[in-house]
């Protein structure tokens, strides 16, 4: 029986539901017949919101119109006033009428969030009221004690009652808001338990999931173990057969550990990896070195030379250097490098990082000697200014 009626509920809102939205459609429709594109008309409205605290999206426009939401009162008033704008006869007076297909909508909605709007909108209403009331009785008062004129006058009493009404009214509407209020805390500690239950249920499921593989972690642990020990029993026995010399400890059997069959490879250090390299791979990184270390070596030579000379660095020598000089040297030496680690195999291999670790070395080696060599070494002085004369540096 609470089946039906909760039915017979929730198809009356949805039947109010969709005549606000027909409604809006309709006012939308008129609008749309008088813009170019239907695009246009939902940036308008987009526009028209910016300013608003709760801007409309596209999608808030369509869910509005398909009536799969309920529009708020300020949808209502910006869409009658883009019909205003855009020439729609007659849509001011189905304004009220669009606000009161509103309420209904809201009232019959099951949402806690859309009925306390509602709610809270009439008790605002209604307050109005009464404030319009009070002053109209204070008035009315005020004309009767205060000028003691003829003249007809009001029914003190009718507005009394009048007010008496709206206030109880009010307490009403206060009563709903309080009612939904709970209605709407009601269903959120509902929704913390129910999301509670579920992490436990989570919680208990990977717990259940996740014990079979500790178990079988435990029996390969033994079982491994059981091999260790096997394995230092099988040792003990071999020693008695063995001169003392060649016996191991029954720990130390084969020189390997079960549970690492390759030990002895894997303390292999990592340095020899560029060694055991393809001889062309170590002719070509070799090669690749040789010119990093003689480009970078030979500019910075030329650069401390240009420094010490007569004259000084000059400000036009200075710009050669930074924006010509140096620029093309060290991007030649990338293009290298990078070639050679392209030769030297995928970026996972130990070769190439062995050689790129060698081509770094060498760079930093040529940079620090053409420094220094251009002033504690003739030979690279010699050759530094050789170099920044054919420059035309110096």
């Amino acid at each position: 029986m609470s089946s039906g009626i909760e039915d017979h509920e929730s198809s009356c809102g949805e039947q109010e539901k969709a005549d606000y939205a027909a409604a809006l459609a309709e006012i939308f429709d008129a609008a749309r017949a008088r813009a170019a594109r239907q695009k246009d008309l939902v940036k308008q409205v987009q526009g028209a919101s910016a300013n608003r605290p709760n801007g409309f999206s596209g999608k808030d426009v369509s869910l509005f119109l398909n009536g799969k939401d309920i529009a708020p009162r300020e949808f209502v008033d910006l869409l009658v006033d883009l019909a205003l704008r855009k020439g729609v006869p007659h849509v001011e007076e189905r304004r009220e009428d669009l606000h009161a297909l509103r309420r209904a909508a809201e009232m019959a909605s099951t949402s806690p969030s859309i009925r306390l709007r509602s709610v809270e909108e009439e008790n605002e209403r209604l307050k109005r009221e009464i404030d319009l009331l009070q002053k109209r009785l204070e008035e009315a008062e005020h004309a009767r004690y205060g000028y003691g004129g003829g003249g007809p006058q009001p029914d003190f009493h009718q507005l009394q009652a009048q007010l008496d009404n709206a206030n109880l009214h009010v307490d009403q509407i206060q009563g709903a808001l309080h009612t939904t209020r709970s209605h709407a805390e009601a269903n959120r500690q509902r929704l913390a338990v129910t999301v509670g239950r579920a992490v436990m249920a989570a919680i208990v499921s990977h717990t259940e999931t996740s014990a079979p593989f500790v178990a079988q972690t435990s029996q390969q642990q033994e079982s491994l173990d059981e091999a260790r020990q096997m394995l230092a029993d099988i040792q003990q026995r071999l020693n008695e057969f063995l001169p003392p010399d060649q016996r191991r400890a029954p720990g130390d059997a084969a020189g390997t550990d079960v549970t690492n069959p390759s030990g002895a490879a894997l303390a292999r250090p990592q340095g020899g990896a560029f060694a055991s390299a393809p001889r062309p791979v170590k002719i070509y990184v070799w090669t690749v070195a040789g010119i990093i270390t003689g480009v970078l070596c030979l500019n910075a030579a030329a650069f401390v030379s240009t420094c010490r000379a007569d004259t000084g660095l000059t400000l036009g020598q200075l710009l050669a250097y930074v924006v010509l000089v140096l620029p093309l040297a060290l991007g030649g030496c990338w293009l290298l490098t990078l070639s050679a680690m392209a030769v030297a195999g995928d970026p996972a291999t130990e070769t190439r990082r062995a050689a790129g670790t060698v081509i770094a070395l060498c760079a930093v080696t040529a940079v620090a000697a053409g420094l220094l060599g251009s002033i504690y070494l003739p030979p690279i002085a010699w050759a530094g200014r050789a170099w920044a004369n054919w420059l035309g540096l110096l």
